[in-house]
């Protein structure tokens, strides 16, 4: 991003769900800054388009299957089980 109040700081939350994320989410980021879901642009895909959708149904099932579920914390200390 060449915005510089949008990039990502460093994770508050470091369980093992929310880094799963965060590195999933930060690929996809850096692969389109890299214009590797452009038609034209792109060097890696020979369909970009459909490569950027697998990886959001990838994304959509990891999230169905728990990839990125949080560890249970205590309700008192906040600390993770």
């Amino acid at each position: 991003m060449t915005d510089e109040n949008a990039k990502i700081s460093e994770p508050k939350i470091t369980d093992e769900g929310h880094l799963n994320l965060l590195k999933d989410i930060k690929e996809l980021l850096y692969e389109a800054e890299s214009g590797e879901f452009h038609d034209f642009a792109n060097e890696k895909y020979a369909m970009p388009k459909v490569e950027l959708s697998n990886r959001l149904h990838q994304i959509r099932m990891n999230v169905i299957e728990g990839k990125y579920d949080n560890a249970p914390q205590d309700e008192n200390t906040g600390k993770v089980l």
